[in-house]
């Protein structure tokens, strides 16, 4: 019975997750929109001309445009500790202690993955710097 109310509410939360984020973004960017209109009618033409605020603008959009795309995905993710709980309790459950193999792998192979992870882009940075050094030589 916890098992089934813990997974359940994982689901309304990843539900109301999934239907929350688009309005906060929505909500973000016409704060956004505001203070950049805010901004620019207090420039100056000349200023306005001189500034490149059509590139800052332009990085900003991209910017929320990434955030609002992977917002789901963080607002989901943070009821991830209730569905953990509630399929462990199912495994636990259904198979036995030998489900408990289902949890610890994933608690084990998470750091795991992090550290290789973080090993193989201090590498790739690596090679990277190197091949730089390469054009540079042969321009």
């Amino acid at each position: 019975f916890c098992g089934g109310m813990s997974w359940l509410l994982s689901q309304m939360c990843r539900h109301n997750a999934f239907y929350y984020s688009p309005i906060i973004g929505a909500r973000l960017r016409a704060g956004l929109v505001y203070v950049l209109f805010a901004k620019l009618s207090n420039i100056s033409q000349f200023t306005l001309k001189i500034s490149e605020m059509s590139k800052v603008v332009n990085m900003l959009s991209s910017d929320f445009n990434i955030i609002e795309l992977k917002m789901p995905i963080f607002f989901a993710s943070l009821v991830f500790p209730f569905a953990f709980v509630g399929i462990a309790i199912i495994l636990i459950i259904r198979l036995g202690w030998p489900g408990v193999i289902g949890i610890v792998v994933p608690i084990v192979v998470f750091p795991l993955q992090t550290y290789i992870g973080k090993k193989n882009g201090q590498l790739l940075q690596k090679v990277n710097v190197h091949k730089d050094l390469r054009v540079k030589i042969c321009t």
